[in-house]
């Protein structure tokens, strides 16, 4: 390399040798540097290398050295821009549904975390914060954590403290935008992967590598470290209303089911987000103040219903605050109700009482407010007692369900076996959750199958036969029946992604008529121009529909053509 010529001429003549050998080399050089091919293959080796510094420290002071710092940063961007492409196109040929599902996305987030934390590291190498200043001899040598000599002293570019600064800046942003134009290769699916990948982190409220990554198990960041690379992450994504969405709707789900490992780290990372995307961001902020405003309004029925049989409480939201849901505990619903949701479903009567009664103390409360319940999300703690087979006797359990499982297991008080069909007819639970309910009573984990099935299988027919377990015994008095965990992703994302992309044709239409109508009277492309400047920031605008959305609002009579210039348009008051 330069460095071992310059080392290996020091060392066998001397220092003033040296330099001049290292100046020739400089300019027979410099006129093949000039188109960039030099560093550009050079980078590409020094940052393949990672965790190896050495090679990105000689290429940085090379291009110093020969006044090409520009074709350096260039040449990050570039390898950042191919690798991060290479990454997120991973499924994108993929035709059949099984085979894009099989695409792992949390470990296409985790690589391009890893990714963009190790060139971070490099280039960070390159500019310690304290640099001292050795005489004619230059600059003081980069040291490694170890105290080792990264760059030599005497070969060490002679650039200031505002100049390594201002590199140290340049190099940053030609990652970010290798980054933003590496990501833009395809379009809405990072998103939806970095939104989904952030959820899994809040879930677990710890970094977990997965299990196919080959990064060290002591390479493996902080929680509040991961946190923040997301945060920078889900900045650099064009498709920016995407992420909002999915990353709305997780949220809800971790509020609403308690699934979030700490409130704190929830709160902290909303004014995260806002600080990265701004402060339109506030989804986040709205839910929890809402959930705030509920738990108010709950202690207060509770302090005035004191004698209630049992432990209730329910969350009061404002529907408009929250994505839009079905009665299922999943979001996949892209409408919204303003009045009560018809459902054949029942309560039984132990659980109904409790209902009535808070219904009607809000409604005396607020005249013109209505409930709408969203049974799927509810959960019943209860407690069980099973027989112990042939010593007789009885043994307590207290059981964590959702409000399904606790209907069905509720009718074994007085039944002692019953079909899929009875179960249905006397209950009104959702045809889409029937099945998987009952499944996680009978087929769960060992130690809360609390319910027998015959036949024996997976598969649930009407006919099908569940019976009370008495010879249950678990391990612990206290557990939780999960549900079985449907296969709803696919749906939800299209469910989705149908909801954003009606959301994109109302903010396009909306900027539409804001610009004209403050404008009056503007051309088409000036019109697109102005358009695709507003909306860029929430997502990549479509020039087509762009057009298509002035066609219609044209048809609505909201613009019209100018008569004498066709490529005018004009605001109709």
């Amino acid at each position: 390399s330069f460095n071992e010529e310059l080392s290996r001429a020091e060392w066998c003549v001397n220092h003033a040798f040296a330099r001049e050998i290292g100046g020739n080399i400089l300019k027979v050089t410099y006129e093949e540097v000039e188109d960039g091919g030099i560093i550009l293959s050079a980078v590409y080796h020094a940052l393949s290398l990672a965790p190896d510094h050495q090679a990105l420290s000689e290429v940085w002071q090379y291009a110093a050295s020969v006044k090409k710092f520009a074709i350096l940063a260039s040449s990050v961007e570039s390898f950042c821009k191919e690798k991060v492409g290479e990454i997120v196109l991973r499924g994108a040929t993929a035709k059949g549904q099984k085979e894009k599902e099989s695409v792992d996305g949390e470990l296409m987030v985790w690589d391009l975390l890893a990714l963009r934390r190790q060139i971070n590291y490099l280039i960070d190498l390159l500019f310690p914060h304290s640099i001292a200043t050795l005489g004619d001899k230059g600059k003081a040598p980069l040291l490694d954590s170890d105290g080792d000599v990264l760059m030599s002293p005497t070969f060490t570019p002679g650039i200031g403290d505002k100049l390594a600064k201002e590199h140290h800046f340049e190099l940053y942003e030609s990652v970010r935008t290798g980054f933003k134009a590496g990501l833009a290769k395809r379009e809405a699916v990072p998103a939806e992967y970095v939104a989904k990948y952030l959820d899994r982190v809040m879930r677990r409220g710890s970094v977990k590598p997965p299990s196919s990554s080959t990064v060290p198990s002591d390479d493996v960041p902080s929680f509040q470290s991961h946190l923040s690379e997301i945060v920078h992450l889900s900045g650099l994504l064009l498709d920016k209303d995407v992420f909002k969405a999915f990353y709305g709707r997780s949220l809800a789900k971790r509020l609403l089911l308690s699934k979030s490992a700490s409130d704190e780290s929830e709160k902290g990372l909303v004014r995260m987000l806002q600080k990265e995307m701004g402060e339109e961001f506030t989804a986040g902020d709205i839910m929890m103040k809402d959930l705030q405003v509920s738990e108010t309004l709950v202690k207060a029925y509770q302090t005035a219903n004191p004698t209630s049989n049992l432990n209730f409480t329910t969350n009061v939201l404002t529907e408009s605050a929250w994505p839009a849901s079905s009665s299922s505990s999943s979001f996949t619903s892209t409408t919204t109700t303003t009045t009560p949701v018809i459902s054949p479903f029942r309560l039984p009567q132990v659980l109904q009482n409790d209902i009535a009664s808070f219904e009607t103390w809000y409604k005396d409360r607020y005249k013109n407010r209505v409930l709408a319940w969203r049974w799927g999300l509810g959960s019943v703690t209860m407690t069980a007692r099973f027989g112990q087979g042939t010593e007789g006797g009885e043994k307590r359990y207290e059981i964590g369900v959702s409000l399904y499982q606790a209907v069905v297991l509720i009718m074994f008080n007085d039944n002692d076996h019953l079909t899929v069909k009875d179960i249905r007819e006397r209950s009104g639970i959702p045809v889409n959750e029937m099945a998987p309910t009952l499944q996680s009573l009978a087929l769960g984990k060992k130690g809360t199958r609390v319910l027998l099935k015959k036949p024996p299988g997976k598969e649930v027919k009407d006919s099908d036969v569940f019976g009370w377990n008495k010879f249950f015994s678990g391990d612990k008095f206290k557990f939780r029946i999960n549900g079985i965990q449907q296969d709803i992703s696919a749906e939800e994302s299209k469910s989705t992604q149908n909801q954003i992309s009606l959301d994109r044709t109302s903010i396009l239409e909306a900027t539409l008529v804001r610009l004209m109508k403050a404008r009056k009277r503007l051309s088409l492309q000036l019109l697109i121009d102005a358009v695709v400047g507003e909306v860029s920031k929430r997502f990549p605008p479509d020039v087509k529909e762009i057009k298509k959305r002035v066609e219609s609002l044209i048809e609505r009579e909201f613009l019209e053509r100018d008569e004498d210039d066709r490529g005018v348009l004009k605001y109709v008051a």
